[in-house]
């Protein structure tokens, strides 16, 4: 699984179609596949959207005080699906690591 690609993707809103979207919280993420709560380590959950948010990626958006991680609400104004296929989100969730395991049998000499 993609995991940055599916946060930027389940946050994404078209503000120009949808202006009065409803804000969405990480916990919403981890609820919006069957299993995902209980399977999904939280941690890296945060660290990734953290990550997409410093690459600006994601946006914070006015948190759902109830929990401080959890509680978290952000929103991404753009998600493209051909930068999506290429790896965008995971290079920028994870950094030079997976930029490097990605292209490491790219053939280059």
């Amino acid at each position: 699984m993609q995991l940055a690609t599916e946060i930027v993707r389940f946050f994404h809103i078209d503000v120009a179609t949808t202006p009065n979207s409803t804000v969405r919280t990480i916990e919403d993420f981890t609820r919006s596949q069957p299993g995902w709560y209980e399977a999904l380590d939280m941690g890296e959950v945060f660290r990734i959207c953290s990550a997409l948010e410093k690459e600006g990626y994601l946006v914070s958006v006015l948190p759902d005080s109830r929990h401080p991680v959890l509680g978290r609400a952000f929103i991404a104004l753009n998600f493209e699906e051909r930068r999506a296929t290429y790896g965008e989100y995971e290079f920028a969730a994870h950094g030079f690591y997976r930029v490097r395991e990605h292209f490491q049998n790219a053939g280059c000499r």
